[in-house]
């Protein structure tokens, strides 16, 4: 990068940097560039004291100097370098602009001569007679230039006709802009949108959805792996360098953390799993109907657990275990207690009707000549 002489002696001082900046900064000429290289690297010897001790070195230089302007360090590599993708096993990835860059520079070129086709046709160059040199030409629509009649002199007409086909020209610059579009998935991105029928059914868009995150896949992994991982780890790693997270529970001191990072992309991709479960379970249903046995070899718990998971579903909103078996324990024993009054009255209004039987019944009445 590129900094003034006079931001560059401000940040490093005049004993740092090298001769021809100070001799541009003791004439006065304070606004002019001097490109300086940062280098972050691996430090092979760690025997410095503070920062010169960490294992990452960084360096800043003059382009083209021997002598640093500063040098320190990073206990962790502080770089963010995400790849789309890694062609042919390449170190260094390639995003959808390197698959459009050839598109791009032939939809410039059409439009370009497109222009210019246009203007050689509305606008062409003429042939004049050299007997209007000097004169003046009315070139405005119904403008008349006077000349002199005689038959050897030809009239005013274009130096050459461009037969432009605008429409063939428009036709291939809108191949050409899909083309770009398809290198940048914006057909993915908008398949449900795209789509001309407007009667889709869930199974169809289901599909949809499935196929868009297999496309996908490696590039939100690669971003995930890449990208959000590390940011998340150097933000909480600076958190607790500087102090400004509170202490930990009981129950976690002593244990190493695993901080996971949950994309927007990332929880789509897990929401499409939804749509198997979705099938599992409207079979499952559908089976339960005939042989209601088969309900036994459903998990109901874990079902809840798994589908906000794939749905992102925020964990307040659940209820722990634990306090879930309470309130099972509660309803069981509410509904024990219940059953036992329903007894308690059943066997009252029992023995309330045995009461009411004369002591003398018909029963006995009808047995009195059995002696």
């Amino acid at each position: 990068f590129e900094v003034t002489v006079s931001n560059l002696v401000r940040e490093f001082g005049k004993d740092k940097v090298s001769q021809s900046v100070l001799s541009l900064f003791s004439r006065g000429n304070l606004d002019s560039w001097v490109p300086v290289v940062h280098v972050i690297e691996p430090r092979s010897d760690r025997s410095g004291y503070g920062s010169l001790g960490f294992p990452w070195r960084s360096t800043y230089f003059e382009a083209g100097s021997d002598t640093p302007l500063r040098e320190g360090g990073f206990e962790t590599f502080p770089g963010l370098v995400p790849r789309w993708a890694t062609p042919g096993g390449d170190v260094y990835g390639h995003g959808p602009g390197w698959t459009a860059l050839g598109a791009i520079k032939q939809l410039q070129q059409e439009s370009l001569r497109k222009g210019q086709a246009i203007d050689y046709a509305t606008d062409p160059p003429l042939a004049v007679p050299s007997t209007l040199k000097n004169r003046d030409l009315n070139r405005l629509p119904g403008g008349i230039t006077y000349y002199d009649g005689v038959q050897s002199v030809s009239p005013i007409k274009s130096l050459f006709d461009v037969q432009l086909d605008l429409n063939a020209v428009i036709g291939d610059i809108q191949d050409i802009r899909e083309r770009i579009n398809r290198s940048f998935f914006v057909d993915v991105f908008l398949m449900i949108q795209q789509r001309t029928n407007d009667r889709m059914t869930v199974p169809e868009i289901s599909a949809l959805q499935e196929e868009k995150m297999l496309m996908l896949g490696p590039v939100l992994e690669r971003l995930h792996t890449e990208l959000l991982i590390p940011l998340v780890d150097m933000a909480f790693s600076e958190l607790v360098r500087r102090n400004q997270l509170p202490a930990p529970p009981m129950e976690l001191q002593g244990h190493e953390l695993s901080i996971e990072v949950i994309s927007i992309l990332a929880q789509a991709q897990k929401a499409v799993a939804t749509n198997t479960i979705d099938r599992y379970t409207t079979a499952l249903g559908s089976i339960a109907g005939l042989r209601p046995e088969v309900l036994d070899n459903f998990n109901v718990d874990e079902w809840a657990k798994i589908y906000a998971d794939r749905l992102g579903v925020d964990e307040r909103l659940l209820v722990p275990g634990a306090q879930v078996a309470l309130i099972r324990k509660q309803k069981a024993q509410d509904q024990a207690r219940a059953q036992q009054v329903t007894q308690d009255e059943q066997a009252a209004s029992t023995a309330q009707k045995l009461g009411s039987i004369p002591e003398h019944g018909s029963v006995l009445n009808n047995l009195q000549g059995y002696r």
